[in-house]
């Protein structure tokens, strides 16, 4: 199954943004069924307030596995987990305008999603974006 069908599916089971991103490279990852629950499921609806898009979370939570900051990386595998994860910004942003879910999907005050007409009334749109860049990134970078 591809990542794309993976990562549909996952939402399509009432998974959150973030959780269908990052299920889509538990290949990658290593990283149980459980695991992906555990450290994507306050992720969703821009972290329930309409911030960062759980799409784009995910995105950086791959990315932060695959070239993570830590002690044996030290301050090079810092800024280059500084730089891949703005450049996966920056490249998702290019092709949907924005990162946060409310710009994405305008939200009222009580942050409760508004229905907006015509291809982009659901997440599955960002989702696979995030997919998409993430693929390119993970090859160019060799990740």
């Amino acid at each position: 199954m591809n990542r794309y069908q993976i990562a549909f599916d996952t939402h399509a089971e009432g998974f959150n943004c973030c959780t269908a991103v990052v299920f889509a490279f538990q290949d990658k990852l290593g990283l149980t069924d459980e695991q992906c629950y555990a450290v994507t499921s306050g992720m969703g609806g821009g972290l329930r307030t309409g911030e960062v898009c759980g799409a784009v979370s995910g995105g950086v939570m791959v990315l932060g596995a695959l070239a993570p900051h830590n002690k044996q990386t030290g301050p090079e595998g810092k800024e280059y987990n500084i730089t891949l994860t703005q450049e996966f910004q920056r490249r998702f942003a290019e092709k949907q305008g924005y990162i946060c879910c409310r710009d994405l999907k305008p939200i009222d005050a009580k942050y409760k999603v508004k229905k907006l007409e015509g291809e982009f009334n659901n997440c599955n749109h960002y989702i696979l974006t995030a997919v998409e860049v993430l693929e390119e990134m993970i090859e160019e970078y060799k990740l």
